[in-house]
């Protein structure tokens, strides 16, 4: 899992959220509860964490349109995640450590696949419309500015921190360039003021 948003498609989403002084109150220590969580919408941009035991998928997806009504593409990251532990600091936090396993780039209409068809982004000529194409490893030109972005590789880390509160509110790392993760000492120090909420599961119908 992790540019997400395409200029931000390789920020990772495994480092939490939601301030210093006002720190969750969560299990210190714990496994975030499986399940999917998901930020609210800002500004044709949401962020999703799908959580399953030991695998982690995160889920950048972009909107067409403020609102984020209008779904134009997703970028997914997968890859295995591993709980070392609470933190001294920020308090209530504990590490997060993200491997990639894939990164995968999916258009939702078919203006963005043909558009990346014409421009043969990250190298690849055949984008189809709901369909996932991995582009781990590769150097992308998202903009099509003629300015590239190193696509994560497969086994690369990310350092992040997390918490989590009795109602399941998720909250990430905030990174910057000087706390990317890239290293577990540049792990984030303070939480994302945007926490990811739970999903509800839906009820199955009755017969």
């Amino acid at each position: 899992m992790a540019n997400h948003g395409v200029g931000r498609v390789l920020r990772l989403a495994l480092a939490l959220a939601a301030g210093l002084s006002s720190a969750p109150l969560a299990q210190a220590d714990s496994a975030i509860v499986d399940g999917t969580y998901e930020q609210a919408c800002r500004a044709g941009y949401a962020r999703q964490e799908i959580f399953a035991g030991e695998n982690a998928i995160y889920v950048e997806k972009n909107f067409a349109d403020g609102g984020c009504k209008n779904l134009s593409l997703e970028i997914r990251s997968y890859g295995r995640v591993v709980y070392s532990g609470a933190l001294e600091f920020p308090r209530g936090a504990s590490a997060i450590d993200f491997s990639f396993l894939k990164v995968t780039l999916v258009p939702a209409q078919e203006w963005v696949a043909d558009l990346y068809r014409k421009r043969n982004l990250c190298g690849v000529s055949n984008w189809r419309v709901g369909e996932e194409t991995e582009i781990t490893g590769r150097s992308c030109d998202f903009f099509g500015l003629g300015r590239f972005a190193q696509v994560p590789e497969a086994g690369e880390p990310r350092f992040g921190i997390y918490a989590q509160e009795a109602n399941g509110t998720l909250y990430l790392g905030q990174l910057h360039p000087e706390r990317d993760g890239k290293t577990p000492e540049r792990r984030p120090r303070n939480f994302d003021p945007y926490p990811y909420l739970p999903r509800p599961v839906p009820v199955a119908a009755k017969p």
